[in-house]
């Protein structure tokens, strides 16, 4: 009858759409900020040996404002000063996002690197400079052959991937073998916790040298993957992500109060380094709420907040049983320096369920959380790389002391991490390679906050996920059409409503598709900043003196 479409409608959309975007699910049930052309020139021209500027950075023990009652944070200077960029392993991307039996490039400190797996690849899994020894042209454009090697789509040269030796050059004369000198640039690379890991510098490194979230090893946690290459600064992200302060109006949550603190409840900040040799910048505080606290909140058996830094790439967030110390879940983040001013930024929820959260759901979450502080940081980010590329021609050092206005409780932990980052990052590798870049106006927010480019194109699942939706979207806008043509046939007037709801039943469905698929392209207007932004007055309330 003319009524059961409209049953059908709720039904049949939300069933649809929830297996077209979430198969896991189912499986699983079954400024302008540059700088004059003549500054730019006396940038260039100022080069500043890495061992030089290193001497320069050796300071005091202990930071602080001076002029803001911030408590005086131990930093150990000296374990900053020991930290070494290339003794260390860097996470490049979840091996699941990587696709199989095909060179793909990949970026570290604007050296560009070939990776490959799978049961074609000769040795699984392997990483290679990207460069042909013949004439440099990039090897991520050429094949696996059907002998496992990568090729060179130039002129056909052929390596080992795992030992870079040339095993093919088809000029050669026959009876000729390819000489030593011949041969490819082989790197370190090594599969933890779902990512791919590379070493560039040393090729002895152990895996034991890379540093292990415990719980991503335990198989009562479930990880949840999610990647983003943003135009945004290694410096800047990792200080964005230890602040918690942040999140109350950035992001309108009221989450983050609990990692924030107050004189009542002090950030505990701690730098050691553990047996294995890692660098761990750790923050504890009780995960009271302090900003948004209300009178009648029963606080008291409240866990602690942790943050924690393992230089140069981890970051786990999450509270903990005080007792126990263990979680059921956190936040981890792995940054990979791509060069001055981008960064890949790999995350993942981890948390003690029978299933992982269906990842498309998670990409949708996440990049609307990352829209909301992103064109921030962008802005936020010209004068940061500015100021060190002005201290770094005038052979200074680095210090966001006198940068930034410290001022909360909670940037005892900021200061430690700012610090870190003002000894380190003149030895970074190939910081200072382009400097002009560190001196670029902030983009457009249409560029800075383009979800297509910087997410959809390098997950294969979301790449995926829209192709998908685009098709859903065409077969159910077709399928209306068909049924509003239908009506026409047909005299009865109840048949001709049925056949009417029918059609708006699909191309509702179309339109639910649409939506879905918006998510994953540019989204995050003015418009819709300032309508989140009246969000504040709700999750926070100033207290008048």
């Amino acid at each position: 009858g003319p009524r059961q479409p409209l049953l059908m409608v709720a039904m049949a959309s939300g069933l649809l759409v929830a297996v077209l975007a979430f198969p896991s699910v189912v499986a699983n049930f079954r400024s302008k900020c540059s700088l004059r052309t003549k500054e730019r020139l006396m940038l260039l021209r100022g080069s500043v040996a890495p061992s030089r500027m290193a001497s320069r950075l050796r300071r005091a023990a202990t930071i602080m404002d001076e002029n803001v009652e911030v408590e005086v944070v131990k930093t150990r200077d000296d374990l900053f000063q020991e930290f070494d960029w290339k003794k260390q392993w860097y996470p490049i991307g979840w091996a699941r996002d990587i696709p199989q039996n095909k060179p793909t490039k990949i970026t570290l400190f604007d050296e560009d690197y070939v990776v490959a797996h799978g049961d074609k690849v000769k040795g699984g899994l392997i990483c290679l400079k990207d460069a042909c020894p013949h004439r440099l042209a990039a090897l991520s454009e050429g094949r696996i052959t059907p002998d496992g090697l990568v090729q060179c789509a130039y002129h056909g040269w052929a390596f080992d991937g795992q030992s870079g030796k040339t095993e093919l050059i088809p000029q050669l004369p026959e009876g000729s073998e390819p000489d030593e000198s011949a041969c490819a640039q082989s790197v370190k690379i090594a599969e933890k916790m779902g990512l791919f890991w590379i070493n560039p510098y040393d090729s002895s490194a152990s895996e034991e040298s890379i540093p292990v979230v415990n719980e991503m090893m335990n198989p009562d946690f479930k990880i949840t993957p999610n990647v983003r290459d943003l135009p945004l600064d290694y410096s800047v992200l990792v200080e964005n992500i230890m602040d918690p302060d942040h999140g109350l109006f950035a992001h309108q949550s009221v989450a983050f109060d609990m990692y924030s603190a107050s004189k009542d409840h002090p950030q505990d900040v701690r730098v050691t380094k553990d047996d294995k040799g890692f660098l761990r910048v750790f923050a504890r505080v009780n995960s009271t709420k302090k900003l948004t606290a209300k009178g009648d909140d029963d606080q008291s058996n409240a866990p602690y907040a942790t943050q924690e830094f393992i230089p140069p790439s981890t970051i786990q967030i999450c509270r903990r049983d005080p007792k126990t110390e263990e979680t059921k879940f956190m936040t981890n983040f792995f940054l990979v320096p791509t060069r001055a001013g981008e960064t890949r930024f790999l995350s993942c929820a981890v948390a003690k369920l029978p299933f992982a959260v269906p990842r498309t759901l998670s990409h949708i979450q996440l990049n609307n959380f990352l829209d909301q502080d992103t064109y921030l940081l962008a802005t936020e980010q010209p004068h940061v790389l500015r100021n060190e590329a002005e201290a770094i021609s005038n052979s200074q050092s680095l210090d966001r002391r006198k940068m930034y206005k410290y001022r909360s409780p909670a940037e005892r932990l900021l200061l430690c991490v700012g610090r870190f980052l003002d000894i380190s990052l003149p030895k970074m590798p190939n910081r200072y390679s382009n400097m002009v870049r560190m001196l670029d106006p902030c983009p457009p927010r249409t560029k800075v906050l383009d979800r297509y480019e910087q997410h959809t194109k390098i997950c294969p699942d979301s790449m995926n996920f829209v192709a998908r939706l685009q098709k859903f979207s065409k077969t159910m806008k077709l399928a209306s059409f068909a049924l509003i043509f239908a009506t026409l046939g047909f005299e009865n007037i109840t048949t001709k409503i049925s056949l009417g709801l029918w059609a708006i039943t699909f191309y509702s469905m179309k339109w639910a598709a649409d939506s879905l698929r918006a998510e994953f392209y540019f989204k995050h207007t003015e418009e819709r900043r300032d309508v989140e932004l009246e969000r504040i007055d709700k999750v926070f309330t100033p207290k008048m003196s």
